[in-house]
């Protein structure tokens, strides 16, 4: 996926009422791994879902 791009994603049918699916993303950050300092790292996503 894309930011601020929509994308069609089919969730696969786990049963009747059920659908699953699987987002993977990557952390984009204008720091050098080299320079994060070590402790408690927080983040925060925003997932848009609309159904036709």
């Amino acid at each position: 996926m894309e930011v601020s791009q929509k994308q069609r994603i089919d969730p696969e049918r786990i049963n009747d009422t059920e659908y699953r699916m699987d987002i993977q993303a990557q952390l984009v950050s204008a720091i050098e791994p080299s320079e994060l300092k070590l402790g408690k790292f927080t983040a925060s996503v925003t997932i848009t879902v609309t159904y036709e």
